[in-house]
């Protein structure tokens, strides 16, 4: 219903819907022995409704559940086919645009990129503050955890509920799922892309944890850090390109900030 009153500008003219606010909301004109004035709907996407002008002492679109509409209500005149924009009949639902939905879904998109890398950044901070202190505790996995932790739930939540905006046009578009080559049902979709996010938020905060561990440790491992390098294929280049500027520290920092790239 949404997507048709998107589209088509003759219906909402018929049922005197001035407006649409938002994904699941419509603002419609009432009459009424002379006065007028607006009433707003919130629609359930998830439910099946018949929209109509109901016409007796006030004149305005109305909507109700399908069953209770088919129960109480009855339709008068024929029915009509609506025309779409391109011309053709249709009796599938309307196409709906994944544009129309998109700033909704980036607003959670941004939130959760924001508060993902805000744990690392935070936990990055807390280690290097911490060792200066002397807090021993900051160095055990459990800061890990409970950063990985925070992050890894929000970002699934955020996920999931950007999705709810764009699952409809979606699907429309896409018909049917394929993971592999091998169509599957949307559950299993869902589970798939959410494990993704899983991954990817896990994997921000243990290179994170990971490139301050290698600062911390540079000085320690720096010496079989050269030796190794020294007897590779590369062992022709200075001794102190090893030591001075090819370190653990800097290749580490170097690699966090190229995960960075996934802002």
């Amino acid at each position: 219903l949404m997507a048709m009153l998107r589209i088509s500008k003759t219906v909402r003219e018929e049922l005197m819907i001035e407006s649409l606010v938002g994904r699941k909301c419509l603002q419609c004109r009432w009459e009424c022995e002379g006065r007028t004035g607006t009433h707003q709907w919130q629609l359930d996407l998830s439910t099946e409704f018949c929209l109509y002008l109901k016409q007796g002492w006030d004149t305005m679109a109305c909507i109700k559940p399908k069953p209770q509409f088919d129960y109480d209500s009855h339709t008068i005149g024929r029915e009509n086919n609506i025309i779409n924009q391109d011309g053709a009949c249709k009796n599938l639902p309307y196409m709906m645009d994944v544009e129309w939905f998109a700033p909704e879904a980036f607003s959670w998109t941004l939130t959760s990129a924001v508060l993902v890398w805000s744990c690392a950044i935070v936990m990055v901070l807390l280690r290097w503050y911490g060792a200066a202190s002397g807090w021993g505790w900051v160095n055990t996995p459990v800061v890990l955890v409970i950063a990985a932790s925070v992050a890894i739930a929000f970002a699934l939540w955020a996920d999931f509920s950007a999705m709810k905006w764009c699952i409809v046009p979606w699907m429309q578009k896409m018909k049917k799922f394929d993971v592999l080559g091998r169509q599957c049902s949307f559950g299993t979709f869902l589970a798939i892309h959410l494990l993704g996010t899983f991954f990817q938020v896990l994997t921000i905060q243990t290179n994170a944890w990971f490139m301050l561990t290698a600062v911390q440790e540079n000085n320690d491992v720096v010496e079989y850090w050269q030796y190794l390098w020294e007897n590779s294929a590369f062992g022709f280049l200075p001794n102190s390109t090893w030591k001075t500027w090819f370190t653990p520290k800097w290749l580490a920092i170097f690699l966090w900030l190229l995960s960075t790239v996934q802002l």
